[in-house]
């Protein structure tokens, strides 16, 4: 169910909260799921997280959107990591940065496919444009912020092995004792290194493949 992770954080949260002697009269319900939503976002700016997308490209087509929507139409990606281009291709494709871009293509092209890519927030720009339908380009994707928020219907888009550091950043913001909100935000800091520590060595933090 929608939300249902999102509603078990914020339900151990309360209880610390409660715990404590703060009452739903000092706290409104909201406050904790938006505090929830910062603590993904600070996650994410720490992490530096990556999410594999799997094009299938248009030979009409030169700029392909890697988030559809966010929250406010916030920029999402940061960077490219590394592309993988398809076979039949006999060239690298090459990242420039986007300030370059005009100048890129103004650039007489004579490759049959794209030799240049960049980014324009979350919209993956393309030249030449691709020759050939139904390629598959596959890449992988910095990401800086989530493109959702956590409320009571939207689950945190990372995994459940952050959940702690989710909570431990919303009480350090929550509590009122400063003492207590430091120990927490300590907590939240202690949790991403360990993670960090632990998966590293396996190329964490990959999130789920995204198609387009």
């Amino acid at each position: 169910m929608a939300g249902e992770r999102s509603q078990r954080l914020f339900g151990r949260v309360r209880r610390i909260l409660e715990q404590k002697g703060i009452s739903i009269q000092d706290i409104q319900n909201a406050e904790i799921y938006d505090e929830l939503a910062e603590a993904q976002k600070q996650i994410f700016a720490r992490v530096g997280f990556e999410r594999k997308y799997n094009i299938t490209l248009d030979n009409s087509e030169d700029e392909y959107e890697l988030v559809v929507s966010s929250v406010n139409d916030r920029v999402c990606v940061k960077g490219i990591k590394i592309f993988i281009t398809p076979s039949t291709w006999t060239y690298t494709l090459e990242y420039v940065p986007n300030t370059e871009w005009n100048e890129t293509i103004l650039s007489d092209s004579t490759a049959s496919n794209p030799t240049h890519a960049t980014l324009f927030d979350n919209t993956l720009h393309l030249y030449p444009t691709p020759a050939t339908d139904g390629e598959i380009l596959t890449l992988w994707a910095i990401l800086c912020l989530p493109e959702t928020d956590i409320s009571a219907t939207i689950d945190p888009e990372i995994g459940e092995e952050w959940n702690k550091a989710l909570e431990y950043y919303a009480l350090s913001s929550l509590l009122f004792d400063e003492r207590e909100r430091n120990d927490y935000f300590l907590k939240f800091r202690e949790q991403i290194g360990e993670i960090k520590l632990t998966k590293t060595k396996k190329g964490y933090p990959i999130q789920k493949a995204r198609t387009s």
